[in-house]
């Protein structure tokens, strides 16, 4: 066990064996701890991790349920709709002969039909197309920089298995190189394979990597400055091709955090969706439930069935839009391509 300062702050570097195919090395698995719990650490299995496929199946449940639930409770919520619709206009909305209900129905079916269901339906569609879009470009987006940062850490793997760092750097030196990588990497799998925060700030390891660079150049000029002659092989050009690598790994943490933070939609473009939601539910209900439609069973049965679809319908896109917005946990989650 041994310890390295970091910007002043120690990090604790602890040993143990391992048998897991994930580590960067068939010797040791090191584990680079910074802080005190799990989720700064970032390099911990989490075992919510197997409860994942439970939650995705129990949550696309839901708009079956929604279904089921409102093909019962259809007469209730269409009494309290119309309730409230009647005092609200100061109890003039239902009619009380058949002559006012012929026209109130023919009157409320045209305008309903017409501009409101038009309209709400349009901005409803375009706003719905427009939120799924944006997520699934941004689960693209997080799946390519992943890919990209995989790509620039296998490069680094094989840079440090050469015989390059047994030349011009110290075994200590080398320990310690392969420890910050294995670290950055044991928090990257972490990230993107269990339901740890999508915002976990990994980018410390890079930090560490560039100090290191600089303290292996700073060590070799001073070894250098006590020898004048035949002077150590220089880490140079080792130490230049770790910093263009840990640039391109820095490139692809830029490149996530830009698509975690441009697309995440406030509370007020989900709050539309549901408002225009509802306003499509309540056209449905004034539309189809007047006057003897209530009263008649082959009738009722009838707008049942499409009250339930419609329901279900909407639990399913709010399920879908919840399901996009999780990067790491939904169905529609990042692959982990670390394998």
């Amino acid at each position: 066990m041994f310890l390295t300062a970091v910007q002043g702050i120690p990090f604790q570097i602890e040993t143990k064996r391992t048998k897991t195919p994930l580590s960067f090395y068939s010797k040791d698995l090191l584990t680079l701890r910074c802080g005190s719990t799990a989720s700064e650490q970032g390099v911990e299995r989490l075992p919510a991790g197997r409860l994942r496929p439970r939650v995705n199946f129990l949550l696309w449940k839901i708009p079956f349920l929604a279904g089921l639930l409102s093909f019962g409770c259809f007469r209730s919520v269409t009494q309290i709709t119309y309730q409230a619709i009647n005092w609200a206009s100061q109890r003039t909305w239902l009619p009380t002969t058949e002559e006012q209900m012929n026209l109130q129905t023919n009157v409320v079916t045209q305008v309903v039909n017409g501009p409101v269901i038009t309209s709400i339906s349009v901005l409803f569609a375009s706003l719905l197309s427009t939120t799924i879009a944006n997520l699934h470009s941004r689960q693209v987006a997080i799946q390519r920089s992943l890919v990209w940062e995989i790509h620039h850490l296998r490069e680094l793997q094989l840079l440090m298995d050469s015989p390059l760092p047994q030349c011009c750097l110290s075994r200590q030196q080398h320990e310690e190189a392969k420890t910050l990588i294995q670290g950055y990497r044991e928090r990257l799998l972490s990230q993107s394979t269990n339901f740890t925060d999508p915002h976990l700030y990994i980018e410390s390891n890079l930090r560490s990597v560039s100090y290191w660079c600089d303290s292996v150049l700073s060590h070799y000029h001073q070894i250098a400055a006590r020898r004048p002659t035949a002077p150590p092989v220089s880490p140079e050009a080792l130490v230049d091709q770790i910093r263009r690598i840990s640039t391109g790994l820095l490139e692809g943490r830029v490149n996530q955090w830009t698509a975690l933070l441009s697309l995440n939609f406030p509370f007020v473009h989900y709050l539309t969706l549901s408002v225009l939601a509802i306003s499509i539910l309540v056209s449905f209900i004034v539309a189809t439930a007047q006057g003897e439609v209530l009263f008649r069973s082959d009738g009722l049965q009838s707008v049942r069935i499409l009250w339930s679809l419609l329901i279900m319908t909407f639990a399913a896109l709010g399920v879908l839009c919840y399901d996009l917005s999780r990067p790491f946990g939904g169905s529609y989650k990042v692959e982990d391509v670390s394998q």
